[in-house]
């Protein structure tokens, strides 16, 4: 079977050729997205010792991952996780 590609950023990217590895794939990246989710969520309890700007930060990386577009998993732009 001859893979299909497309150019994206000035290179080759494979196109795969089963419908169900693309959708497999943005699961995996749903599932990335997730875990991020989870592993930040104490930064928006009360009691968790950050500074409101910092809090805020968290906020808006937070909002960032739910935003992000996994439609095509090999070109998603990660936001910045804050220090």
């Amino acid at each position: 079977m001859e893979n299909s590609y497309r150019i994206s950023n000035g290179n080759p990217v494979s196109i795969p050729s089963d419908p169900s590895d693309l959708e497999m794939r943005q699961i995996r990246e749903k599932a990335r997205r997730n875990f991020y989710l989870v592993e930040s969520d104490w930064s928006q309890l009360p009691d968790n010792g950050l500074t409101s700007a910092k809090k805020d930060e968290w906020k808006t990386y937070r909002q960032e991952l739910r935003d992000l577009d996994t439609s095509d998993p090999e070109n998603i732009t990660w936001p910045t996780k804050p220090e």
